[in-house]
């Protein structure tokens, strides 16, 4: 898997995507916050650190490997002040 997350007013069920499934890393409605790259082996972990502090608001967290978003890997999150 790997761990993208974006900031956007977007329900993680709807954010847009390409022809493919996956979703559309370059939307303009869509910020990423937070990439972890390569995805990582399985069973292992990785840390993921945010590009910036994250403001108050709605992010998605997604894997956006072929088929996996389809499949519900995605979660709303709530930052709070």
């Amino acid at each position: 898997h790997e761990l993208l997350l974006f900031r956007t007013g977007l329900a993680g069920n709807s954010l847009p995507t390409r022809s493919d499934g996956t979703v559309d890393e370059q939307s303009s409605l869509l910020h990423n916050v937070a990439d972890s790259g390569n995805e990582t082996a399985p069973g292992g972990y990785e840390a993921v650190p945010t590009k910036e502090e994250l403001a108050p608001g709605h992010y998605v967290a997604l894997c956006n490997l072929p088929g996996h978003y389809r499949l519900g890997m995605w979660l709303n999150v709530t930052v709070v002040p």
